[in-house]
């Protein structure tokens, strides 16, 4: 029985990226940095260190370098330039793509893409464009929201919010090799623009690459809310999920042919709403690990009080009614398919109140029959334990549970049956996994702040 190797990136970390200790002290004094991790394969993990407070933008960036599942080795790259976010990672020539956004008027705002070259420790800005931005002064001017996605290493679209600092919005699709802008036709469908986007990220599935967008002003929460205040009709209360291949995006902007009609997935109305269960960016292990062509959705109807848990087959283009839930939809746990059967795990609700069942107990909800199944944990816990979360993988189960006197999240091994990890509140952890066996090689362990 292989053991887990843990990989321990708290010491590693501070030597190149100076991350700090989190304690009340350091938050007091806004000297906090944020470490995230953006970007997973089987060869690569990056982490950004970011200013948390005054800029927002990426300090360093610290890439690990992995080698048949074992850290090969570790390098930094400190941020020459004022960067917000890294959109893209080629692997091959070890390029990144990252922007910022500044404000050069108080009615002027310059996008910058750039290109970092990690082997020679370069940077260079590859495109500028500059938009409209009303603001009375320019130095009030901190954060700026817009929508920037790397298609690939060519192409970005850039889209701007439905605010009002944005007088002349855009939805462009920058070739930063070409060097020119290709316009893309905003509407979506009824009064329902692109320029409503919420969220937007490239996900690769067997090898092929999507963007999966969703659109939507209101986040469920809020929409919920005025739902229930018999609020019926609020402005933008159309929500829509669109999925694209990004070879065929590309194609069609090329051709003139684009329309974001065509990709339409789903759609909900003032009494419902819809979300993808997982956000991305640049990589997304539910999806790279994914063995079918699907992607899984959610549809929450207020009127019913129920959530849809549904399948799109990105092959065919058709959706599946898988089941239905009780649960509003950002409180859905993680789904798991067991063979041809999805289900659920989660802690008994109230426990004391439906016969003191202790928390070594969980309950394995299948989605599509709603059978229920009270399930004994495989490993023995304290008291002061309560389950968190259960990850299955080919070669064995992890078991996440949340001490209360140590405030510490412990990591079980069920095949191995021992506690492998402790994650203290300043820390973080990520799996390590062959993509292609789905087995469980090593975790990493890094610092949040």
């Amino acid at each position: 029985m292989s053991k887990i190797i843990i990989y321990n990136l708290n010491e590693s970390l501070n030597i190149f990226g100076n991350p700090t200790n989190f304690d009340v002290s350091s938050l007091l004094a806004k000297n906090i940095n944020n470490v995230s991790v953006i970007y997973q394969s089987d060869s690569y993990v990056l982490f950004t260190i970011s200013d948390c407070y005054d800029t927002y933008n990426i300090q360093s960036i610290i890439i690990v370098a992995l080698e048949n599942n074992n850290i090969k080795a570790t390098f930094t790259h400190i941020i020459k330039n004022e960067i917000s976010e890294i959109i893209y990672f080629d692997e091959e020539k070890l390029n990144l793509l990252g922007y910022s956004v500044k404000a050069i008027s108080s009615n002027l705002v310059e996008l910058k893409i750039f290109q970092i070259d990690l082997i020679k420790n370069e940077e260079k800005i590859v495109y500028r464009y500059t938009l409209d931005y009303c603001e009375e002064n320019a130095n009030l001017i901190n954060h700026i929201p817009i929508h920037v996605c790397a298609i690939n290493n060519r192409y970005i679209m850039v889209i701007t919010p439905n605010i009002d600092h944005f007088k002349n919005k855009i939805a462009l699709v920058f070739d930063i090799i070409g060097k020119q802008q290709i316009f893309i036709d905003p509407y979506i469908i009824d009064e329902h623009y692109i320029y409503e986007l919420l969220d937007m990220s490239v996900v690769s599935i067997n090898g092929k690459k999507n963007i999966l967008i969703k659109t939507g002003q209101i986040c469920s929460f809020d929409k919920r809310v005025f739902f229930y205040a018999k609020k019926q009709y609020f402005v933008n209360s159309t929500e829509t999920i669109i999925i694209i291949p990004c070879e065929e995006l590309i194609q069609n902007l090329v051709n003139g042919k684009f329309k974001f009609t065509k990709y339409i997935v789903d759609k909900a109305e003032y009494c419902e709403t819809l979300d993808f269960p997982i956000k991305a960016r640049i990589y997304n292990p539910y999806y790279a690990n994914n063995k079918s062509y699907s992607i899984i959705y959610y549809k929450e109807n207020f009127i019913t009080k129920k959530t849809d848990i549904i399948s799109y087959n990105l092959e065919t283009k058709k959706s599946s009614y898988i089941g239905s839930l009780s649960f509003p939809l950002e409180k859905i746990p993680p789904i798991y398919k067991e063979k041809d059967k999805h289900f659920i795990m989660y802690i008994p609700f109230y426990p004391h109140a439906i016969g003191g069942i202790p928390s070594k107990y969980f309950i394995k909800h299948y989605i599509e029959s709603n059978q229920l199944s009270f399930i004994e944990l495989p490993i023995s816990i304290s008291s002061n334990e309560i389950l968190n979360e259960v990850e299955f993988f080919n070669n064995d189960t992890i078991i996440e549970t949340k001490n209360f006197e140590s405030g510490q999240n412990l990591i079980y091994s069920v095949n191995n049956d021992m506690l492998i990890a402790k994650i203290g509140y300043g820390e973080n952890y990520l799996f390590v996994v062959n993509p292609k066996t789905n087995d469980l090689n090593a975790i990493m362990v890094y610092p949040r702040f």
